[in-house]
């Protein structure tokens, strides 16, 4: 087991994040009790063309609870050149 274990996790998934190439939009709830707002600080630094996009008064399901800003936000990094 243990050795299964150790070849399972050779590579780290964050090991990954500097091969994405494409522009990335993370979006994160500011109050995110299941992933708070300080797991968004390794990707954002690490993948090339990152940027992050916090919203107030919003917990884990950011398109949910803030749905039309989401939208905004997301047609907005999508129509960029």
């Amino acid at each position: 087991m243990q050795a299964l274990a150790a070849t399972q996790f050779e590579t780290q998934p964050w090991q990954h994040l500097p091969k994405i190439q494409c522009p990335t939009l993370l979006t994160w709830g500011r109050d995110d009790r299941v992933s708070p707002l300080d797991r968004a600080i390794l990707p954002m630094r690490i993948i090339p063309k990152c940027e992050l996009h916090t919203f107030h008064d919003c917990g884990h399901w950011v398109m949910i609870e803030r749905k039309l800003e989401f939208e905004s936000v997301a047609l907005s990094f999508f129509q960029r050149s």
